[in-house]
């Protein structure tokens, strides 16, 4: 093989970044924009570590699996990676991978995977969508202002080089975000107010965040700036109000509205229009907020913020569970799938009524909160002290009085409701110290980049009858399965848990549950139950350290 040459291939499988994969001379050689069953001439591009990497000039036999992407920009954009994909093959594709990483990472012993749990209709699924946005260079002129050299792209990143690709309508993201995008493109146009520039740091708009409650319709939207100002913000709120509630209304309906408005300048009576173009609660902007973040970063939103126009909240629920969203506070971005992901942790937790749970990274505690009617206890634990304190008012606006929240690391704390000190009693339970007793269930919900080494200790010296391992990352679950179930490491680059007695696990049930539609990502439910034999003196946790540190740096928030 060499770089340049022309050759053909058959793809057999996708990489994690979308890239259809097959061999060249048995080379292994990734291809983006092709799905397994595709045969295809191909250019060679790179060839580095016996791995090579080509373009495609031409699809000589297309695969069943293959589908016209119905979204324009899909293969620019980095959002998706499966739209070339028929949905069924998607979910197929993404049952295959997970029990080839069963095979070659975790190697034990598991039950049939159930099959996997998709969605109706798996498209506007997202509740919170993060734009990105350029405008070329920024510089400024000689009245002072600051104006822009390239026309606007408001989108998302491509997933190479950072570039932003414009993208008018994203077909994953809810009808309020594509509305509200729309409203922004038009303030920007009609006010000529400037869009962040990295390279100078100069420039107002960073980033918008929009933020819609499926259940109750509410909308937020976050807007990230360079400075502690913005001009016309009036006009600004104005545009996204109306570009919200249109959503509400048939092009007939607006267009009555409309005239009723015009009618009310000239003192005569508004008649009431009624919006009909969706079920449910009318969609309505509750919540327009300014974050400021003039750091040489990524626009995340920070911490200073201003309430424009609403509240800093708004509402959702899930399974007639209440939640409420802040700017910053971490909420499955599927509602939908959201409730069938929950509903798994029920139904594989089979709660009697008795159980104390401990639920670790919690986030702001929708899993435990959720599942606190079920059971007799919660405690939640969670790092970030934000979202506890978002955690601990979900569950007073749900009147949960058997479930608490604390800050701290997981595998910390844990031992903190084991000594059973007088704080961590279960309220209004004098004679239980309710954390001196073991948990029955403990419900671990990691970022992608898995459980750390030392939380998995902590949750076997806790010896729990069930554990519920809720994941988003395939890979980094099989790895800490492997440590869970005490199956044999290989030795590279182990640690040994100390010689103490800690329990292992024998997998039950695993079932998947499409959260990210059209994406390469998607959870994963899996019940563990406690081995019934003696447990074993030690367990060799094979981890390289070094391997789990370079995929927590590398794991990036939603």
């Amino acid at each position: 093989m060499e770089t340049g040459k022309i050759y053909d291939i058959e793809i057999t499988d996708v990489s994690t970044k979308g890239e259809g994969i097959g061999r060249v001379e048995g080379t292994v050689t990734f291809v983006p924009g092709l799905v397994p069953g595709d045969r295809a001439r191909v250019k060679i591009g790179s060839i580095r570590k016996n791995i090579a990497h080509g373009s495609i000039l031409e699809i000589l036999e297309a695969s069943a699996d293959r589908c016209d992407a119905p979204c324009p920009e899909y293969g620019k954009c980095g959002g998706c990676q499966l739209q070339s994909m028929t949905y069924g093959s998607q979910l197929k594709l993404k049952e295959r991978q997970l029990r080839d990483k069963l095979d070659r990472i975790y190697g034990g012993e598991y039950p049939e995977i159930e099959p996997i749990v998709g969605m109706d209709e798996p498209w506007r699924y997202r509740d919170k969508a993060v734009y990105a946005m350029f405008s070329g260079a920024a510089v400024t002129e000689k009245d002072g202002s600051i104006t822009n050299k390239s026309p606007l792209s408001l989108g998302f990143y491509d997933g190479a080089d950072r570039r932003v690709i414009d993208c008018p309508d994203c077909m994953i993201q809810s009808d309020p975000a594509n509305a509200c995008a729309a409203a922004l493109r038009d303030f920007i146009g009609r006010t000529g107010t400037s869009v962040y520039d990295e390279r100078s740091r100069k420039g107002r708009l960073r980033q918008m965040i929009v933020r819609t409650g499926f259940e109750s319709h509410e909308v937020m939207v976050v807007l990230v700036i360079n400075g502690k100002k913005l001009g016309h913000q009036d006009l600004l709120a104005n545009l996204l109000y109306d570009a919200v509630d249109r959503l509400n209304y048939t092009d007939d309906e607006w267009d009555k509205l409309l005239a009723a408005e015009e009618a009310a300048a000239s003192d005569e009576d508004i008649p009431e229009i009624p919006g009909t173009a969706h079920d449910g609660e009318p969609y309505e902007l509750r919540s327009l907020i300014l974050s400021f973040n003039s750091e040489k970063t990524l626009a995340v939103p920070s911490k200073d913020f201003e309430v424009l126009y609403g509240d800093r909240i708004i509402h959702d629920s899930i399974g007639g569970v209440n939640f409420e969203i802040s700017p910053f506070s971490f909420y499955q971005v599927n509602p939908p799938q959201m409730k069938k992901l929950y509903d798994t942790v029920v139904e594989f937790a089979d709660f009697r009524g008795n159980e104390i749970i401990y639920d670790l990274y919690c986030g702001v505690g929708t899993i435990g909160i959720y599942c606190a009617s079920h059971v007799k206890y919660v405690w939640g634990i969670e790092q970030n002290k934000a979202a506890v304190i978002d955690a601990n008012r979900n569950a007073v606006i749900n009147g949960l009085v058997n479930i608490r929240f604390l800050t701290g690391k997981s595998e910390e704390r844990v031992f903190d409701l084991l000594r059973g000190d007088e704080e961590y009693r279960i309220p209004g339970d004098p004679e239980t110290a309710g954390s001196t007793e073991r948990p029955d269930v403990v419900i671990v919900d990691p970022p992608r980049a898995g459980c750390r080494p030392e939380l998995l200790e902590a949750i076997m010296k806790c010896g729990p009858e069930k554990i519920i391992y809720v994941s988003c990352d395939p890979g980094t679950l099989c790895r800490d399965l492997k440590i869970l179930t005490g199956a044999v490491s290989d030795g590279s680059g182990a640690e040994t848990a100390p010689a103490e007695s800690l329990s292992t696990y024998e997998i039950k049930r695993i079932r998947q549950v499409d959260q990210f539609c059209h994406t390469m990502h998607v959870e994963c439910v899996c019940l563990l139950d406690k081995n019934s034999s003696k447990p074993k003196d030690y367990v060799e946790i094979g981890v390289n350290a070094e391997d789990y540190y370079r995929i927590k740096d590398s794991e990036k928030s939603e």
